[in-house]
């Protein structure tokens, strides 16, 4: 039902896994990135490497909106920013620059950065539809 995904709460638990995923590096990023061994110039990329990818993920993500349904794309990315989130948190304890560095890349892949804007322009067009009925 298309009205259901409207009044669902999938869509704003992503939201808060994105900010979780953003709001925890910044400000640990320093720290973090000395820890495992990356030199200062890798960790300013190690910030930037999120909305770097996120800007190549944003195709792949509007696709499976137009294949499946956008509950199904906001799940496959709710799960994406997960495993990367995990990615990153491990990557301390192994002491790797590369998982840490692919950990956020893959959080930055499923972040569906223009998810907010597909979102309320299929909200607007359904009850734009539904009111002039």
């Amino acid at each position: 039902n298309e009205l259901e995904l409207y009044h669902s709460s999938q869509y704003y638990y992503l939201q808060v896994i994105k900010a979780c995923a953003i709001l925890i590096v910044v400000p640990t990023a320093k720290s973090y990135s000395e820890e495992v061994g990356l030199s200062k110039a890798l960790s300013g990329i190690l910030v930037g490497v999120f909305p770097l990818i996120g800007v190549l993920g944003t195709y792949p993500c509007y696709w499976g909106v137009k294949k499946f349904t956008f509950r199904v794309t906001l799940a496959v990315c709710a799960i994406g920013t997960i495993i990367g989130s995990c990615l990153y948190a491990i990557a301390g304890s192994i002491h790797s620059p590369a998982v840490l560095l692919t950990g956020r890349a893959v959080s930055g892949f499923f972040q569906f950065g223009a998810g907010p804007f597909d979102y309320v322009a299929r909200a607007v067009i359904f009850f734009k539809l539904k009111i002039f009925k």
